[in-house]
């Protein structure tokens, strides 16, 4: 049902020569394209035109390559190659620029205070800030190369979201916004639209409340239905919504949206609400975030205890929003609990078995009777430093290996994970708070802390699911309960891993300021105890890698939702 692919940035000539080569085989049903004009994420002294001249040569090589008529050797955020495809049939748009912070249209205009208008070739902007002629001066300098060039142009617009939108309700002042709406066309047929990005958990409104759709109230299509009226005549596209499949939520949003934390399904019905609400609002149409999972993102939370960035890509930060907004997930192999030995007892456990995969760390536990609920099953995580962790486990076990982590699983839809007091990261995460060690140390009953993140609210990241087999399965499950069997996965963030890949768990010097350190394990102990009976394991020591592991790629339930409401849609 789709019929445009939104691209931030130049992609690699391979890329319009596939588009290409399906449109040929698809003339009744083309791919279109919204091709991106990137600018750098950094612009010197946040004054945007420091960077004009780059942003126009950038503006000229994307054109002519997409017109299959130019060679380019790379630039930020740029692919390189041959361009000889001439795809720009199929271009339905150029979208200049990236999401620019307030900061940024603030310093623009007090870099160049007495820039307010801009009357160029093809546009005009009878008033308005510095930042917004910036744009609009991009703008025109498109269409005069496309149509000096190669006698073809087509819509452009400039990249606006919610942090530099030009409602009132914000209380902005206009020097932080972009808006465009009063932009006019003196000599583009094909004009301009208005690029916007913006998500449900994201867009707050007076008022916005009491808008509904099928499924209830939905702030989201009444934000959306007031931008729209905002930008009257002008077409808006609504270039970026979606809803991440993450373990964990960064923040709290409008009416419980929240920015990760649901499970696949569920982003399902949000990215098909979303896209409803769009069609509703009367928007020229919308654009999915995005195809794929994202590994190699960072989250402004997460990326603070996983590191080095650079070995993202290697393994799936689950419970970072930033890695599972995709349509596609790459799922890695079924775990393997015949790499390591079991350990095995006499009492209520009979068997711990574990396993290593790119985003979790395994535990499968045999019980003498079926697990029931009626005691608890507590799993204790030594995860490094045999001197250093907790010793006695949140059900007052007392055992002889120390763990920095704890998982309590009592038969309910939840199961509690907790950290050693010592090791508690959850000041780390407000606005980078220091003050607590952040790493294990010896004691015996210091006690436990739930595990979590501070951001706009406290969020309880060790709150996981947990289900009988006979239940429904979700992608968020962290513990299934089959009769004798309980099965466990934890996301290695939550075992306060730096990197897996490496063998890496942090382990921070106090002795340091604003920095975290880490340490390489010899591997994970577990502890498993019920009904005062207990097995501690070796340590699970798995082998490092340093290339992307082999995964399978898989369309979440989110494709097919999308799809469903795509085809309902007719204009």
């Amino acid at each position: 049902g789709a019929n445009v692919v939104r691209v931030f940035t130049l992609q690699h000539p391979r890329f319009y020569q596939a588009l290409a080569t399906y449109n040929r085989a698809h003339t009744d049903r083309p791919l279109y394209l919204l091709q991106g004009v990137l600018m750098r994420e950094s612009v010197p002294g946040d004054d945007l035109f420091s960077v004009a001249a780059e942003v126009d040569r950038t503006v000229e090589e994307v054109v002519d390559a997409l017109h299959g008529a130019r060679r380019i050797s790379g630039g930020y955020g740029q692919a390189l190659g041959d361009y000889t495809e001439d795809v720009s049939p199929f271009v339905v748009g150029f979208i200049v620029g990236r999401e620019v912070q307030p900061s940024e249209c603030v310093a623009t205009a007090k870099a160049h205070p007495d820039v307010t208008s801009f009357t160029g070739a093809h546009f005009r902007l009878g008033h308005g800030t510095a930042a917004e002629a910036f744009f609009a001066e991009r703008m025109d300098r498109l269409v005069t190369h496309e149509r000096g060039t190669f006698g073809a142009e087509r819509p452009v617009a400039t990249l606006s979201w919610t942090e530099v939108e030009p409602l009132p309700h914000n209380g902005r002042d206009a020097s932080a916004q972009i808006d465009l709406a009063n932009l006019e066309a003196t000599d583009a047929p094909a004009g301009f639209f208005v690029a916007f990005d913006t998500y449900d958990y994201a867009a707050t409104l007076a008022g916005s409340g009491d808008a509904a759709d099928a499924y209830g109230k939905y702030p989201y299509l009444g934000y959306l239905t007031t931008l729209k009226a905002h930008y009257a005549g002008v077409p808006l596209v609504i270039a970026e919504y979606g809803a991440s499949s993450s373990w964990a939520s960064e923040s709290y949003g409008t009416e419980g949206a929240l920015y990760g934390g649901i499970d696949e399904d569920a982003q399902g019905v949000a990215l098909a609400r979303a896209l409803g609400a769009i069609h509703t609002a009367n928007a020229a149409g919308g654009l999915a975030f995005n195809w794929i999972d994202e590994w190699w993102k960072p989250s402004s939370i997460s990326e603070l205890q996983t590191f080095p960035k650079a070995r993202y890509p290697l393994w799936h930060n689950v419970v970072s929003p930033e890695q599972s907004f995709g349509l596609l997930a790459y799922d890695d192999a079924a775990p393997q609990f015949d790499t390591w030995p079991a350990a095995t007892g006499a009492g209520a456990v009979a068997r711990v078995d574990a396993a290593a995969t790119n985003a979790y760390f395994h535990v499968r536990v045999t019980l003498a009777q079926p697990f029931d609920g009626s005691s608890p099953l507590t799993l204790g995580f030594d995860t490094y430093a045999d001197d250093r962790g907790e010793r006695v486990l949140p059900d007052g076990t007392r055992a002889t290996a120390r763990c920095e982590l704890a998982l309590t699983i009592d038969g309910s839809s939840k199961a509690h994970l907790a950290v050693m007091t010592s090791y508690d990261l959850s000041a780390l995460t407000q606005n980078g708070a220091r003050g607590a060690p952040y790493r294990s140390t010896a004691s015996d009953g210091g006690g436990w802390a739930p595990v979590r993140w501070i951001s706009n609210g406290d969020i309880r990241l060790g709150e996981l699911r947990s289900r009988t087999a006979q239940s429904a399965a979700s992608s968020l499950d962290a513990v299934l309960i089959d009769g004798h069997t309980v099965d466990v996965r934890i996301p290695w963030m939550l075992l306060q891993f730096a990197d897996p890949s490496a063998l890496s768990v942090v382990d921070d010097d106090p002795a340091t300021v604003g920095v975290l350190e880490a340490s390489t394990t010899e591997g994970i102990a577990v502890v498993a105890s019920i009904k005062g009976s207990r097995i501690e394991t070796s340590r699970f020591r798995w082998a490092g890698w340093d290339s992307a592991p082999v995964t399978v790629p898989r369309a979440k339930p989110a494709l097919a939702a999308l799809q469903k409401v795509m085809t309902s849609i007719t204009r």
